[in-house]
């Protein structure tokens, strides 16, 4: 009787009325599924996800599965490169914004003084009005001709080095405990640890 039955749905014979309680669920579960989301509905953190795979195969040398990575997403290949292309646009941005600054701080012509042998970063960061935070992680060091001061014993340090490290710290990082170190041996033109080390001071 049920394999009668079974064969007579398949040829369309028999019509059932599939429980109400049980269809529904499964019609819900299949319109969710074969809606594609737009842009606007993709969560920065599964960008972000796209993102680091599509430049870790890059990276690698290997061929993008656009198609496998659309379904993993729910989207469409065409949202996908979408995304992978305004990361590009923006990544160029970042990078010719980086060179710009970069040139400004180390120019003596511009904001570098030879003399005291570091920038005038806050002059700068009203040139490009950005913050002055911004400002230092867009400078690339490697491309400094400038070698790093090497300051004397922290005890030791001129009044004006003191000045403009505990100004750096309080105005823009808040306190020693949120400093970024990096940035601010940046703005010193020095090691990070000598910084670290004047400011306990």
């Amino acid at each position: 009787m049920f394999s009668l039955t079974l064969a007579s749905l398949y040829a369309g014979v028999a019509r059932v009325k599939p429980f109400p309680q049980i269809a529904a669920p499964y019609l819900r579960l299949s319109k969710r599924r074969y809606t594609l989301a737009s842009l606007s509905d993709i969560s920065a953190e599964s960008k972000a996800n796209i993102i680091r795979y599509v430049r870790s195969s890059e990276d690698k040398g290997l061929v993008v599965a656009w198609r496998d990575l659309a379904c993993l997403h729910n989207i469409s290949e065409a949202v996908l490169k979408q995304i992978v292309a305004e990361d590009t646009a923006e990544r160029q941005k970042q990078q010719e914004l980086s060179k710009k600054i970069t040139e400004a701080a180390v120019s003596s012509e511009r904001y570098y003084n030879n003399e005291k042998g570091f920038c005038n970063w806050e002059a700068l960061s009203v040139e490009f009005g950005l913050p002055l935070v911004d400002c230092l992680r867009a400078f690339n060091p490697a491309k400094s001709p400038h070698k790093l001061r090497l300051m004397p014993e922290p005890s030791e340090w001129t009044h004006e080095d003191k000045v403009m490290l505990h100004s750096l710290l309080c105005n823009t990082f808040n306190n020693i405990a949120t400093a970024d170190w990096s940035l601010v041996g940046v703005y010193m033109n020095t090691e990070p640890d000598t910084c670290k080390s004047a400011a306990k001071l």
